[in-house]
């Protein structure tokens, strides 16, 4: 559509215009009758739309590949379970490799229609948004354990892949969603050591959202411990300051 538009529009600033005195039909030595200015106008419009019709196309597919990501990765009321426990499968989720799929799909129909800036347009900042979905879904994890860890971080491995071999660039957003699954490795006292080390690397919400789960996840929580635990957290962000 962009071509087309062009292509009217060169069109239409290479016609001959009719003199506005003149009422008789004019017509220029190539042969081409004069063009009243309405009549160039009135093209030069329609290219006009035309080229806003091109890039509301190419919003809707920026936007059409978040929705699939919104789609496979949020978990749904009836599969929370599905993001708790690992089991013995070496295999990422079902639903991160049918996004895998998807996304790579589309871009295979992007390159073969597409200019490489658009397809570009298409996919930037995409792993940024996977890796806050990922995160934002430890609040609806009932529990987690060493195999669920490692679960979550072969589906973020597998979708950098993906999104790697697309861009062509290493997805570093997709290393923080990793990052954070990994701080389930740890007791609460070693998270708000490694906070009070090196500084907060994640956001005061999503550090309460991996405390919580961490006390969800224990055998035999102990409703106390949360509420120390996220209180001193909250002193030591207030300390330290939140950079995220």
């Amino acid at each position: 559509m962009e071509w087309f538009a062009t292509s009217i529009l060169l069109f239409a600033s290479e016609l001959p215009r009719a003199s506005a005195s003149s009422p008789r039909v004019q017509v220029t030595t190539e042969g081409i009758p004069a063009m009243p200015e309405s009549s160039v106008q009135a093209l030069m419009q329609l290219a006009q739309e035309f080229e806003d019709l091109a890039n509301t196309c190419l919003l809707v597919l920026h936007l059409e590949v978040r929705v699939q990501c919104f789609h496979y990765l949020l978990p749904r009321v009836n599969n929370y379970n599905r993001l708790v426990v690992g089991g013995d499968s070496q295999e990422p989720d079902p639903k991160v490799l049918e996004l895998s799929r998807v996304l790579i799909s589309i871009d295979e129909a992007m390159n073969s229609s597409l200019q490489p800036r658009k397809s570009k347009y298409i996919f930037e900042g995409l792993g940024h948004l996977i890796a806050k979905i990922l995160i934002s879904s430890a609040q609806y994890i009932d529990q987690i354990d060493e195999r669920g860890i490692q679960k979550m971080c072969r589906n973020i491995f597998a979708l950098q892949q993906t999104l790697t071999n697309i861009t062509m660039a290493r997805e570093i957003a997709l290393d923080h969603a990793r990052h954070y699954f990994e701080l389930f490795y740890l007791a609460p006292e070693e998270i708000l050591s490694r906070v009070m080390e090196k500084g907060p690397q994640f956001s005061e919400l999503e550090y309460m959202n991996a405390f919580q789960l961490v006390h969800r996840s224990q055998p035999d929580p102990d409703y106390g411990a949360i509420n120390t635990h996220l209180s001193r957290l909250s002193d030591i962000l207030g300390e330290v300051g939140i950079t995220v």
